[in-house]
């Protein structure tokens, strides 16, 4: 029973949170709406994966096959789980103010680059599993903490900004007049009839001598 969840939370559970953060960063590019935030999210998309490319490159002397048999699982990191929890917090109202506007491609290149370079830092360097363990669930949990105190914010990162409510000055015409204004016009005939009726000679009588 200990391999069967040990093996659940560390190569099932962890793998998953980290593929939504880059499913997160995906949607953030699709939902991009001026053309300025549309090309800064593929360029960061890009630019995030290519850091990864680097960090790849530069870790292929650490790479290790990774045990799936592992029967423990490992102990309690505070640091890591601390500072992803704060940095998970920041981070998502950071990503808020900032998917409006051309900022948002230094959004998805953290995104990218980060979940790329965890799920493979993760899998391959046992040197570091630990810690990125810790500092996954930490983010995730700061993230979900900032969703609970504003639960709009989510909202707003998918339609790519605040909604805007409809002003007054946009409603319908008839709904400013009020719901009785057809019921008035019809009792009382057109400005325009009663103007052609004032303009209309009057016809004298004639006199009866």
């Amino acid at each position: 029973m200990a391999t069967f969840v040990s093996v659940l939370v560390q190569w099932v559970v962890l793998p998953l949170i980290m593929f939504a953060i880059f499913a997160f960063c995906c949607i953030i590019v699709g939902t991009a709406r001026s053309p300025e935030a549309k090309i800064s999210s593929w360029a960061g998309l890009f630019a995030g994966l290519l850091i990864f490319v680097v960090y790849v490159v530069s870790q292929l002397g650490q790479i290790r096959e990774p045990d799936f048999r592992t029967a423990t699982l490992p102990g309690m990191l505070w640091y890591p789980l601390g500072f992803g929890l704060v940095a998970g917090f920041v981070f998502l109202g950071f990503v808020q103010a900032a998917v409006p506007t051309r900022l948002v491609g230094l959004i998805t290149l953290t995104l990218a680059a980060s979940s790329a370079s965890a799920i493979f830092t993760y899998t391959f360097i046992d040197q570091l599993r630990l810690s990125v363990l810790y500092w996954t669930l930490g983010a995730t949990l700061g993230t979900l903490l900032h969703i609970v105190l504003f639960p709009t914010s989510v909202g707003h990162i998918v339609r790519g900004g605040p909604s805007q409510e409809p002003s007054m000055a946009e409603e319908p015409r008839d709904s400013l007049l009020g719901p009785n204004f057809w019921l008035r016009s019809a009792d009382s005939p057109p400005k325009e009839m009663i103007h052609e009726d004032q303009n209309e000679p009057s016809m004298s009588r004639p006199s009866v001598s």
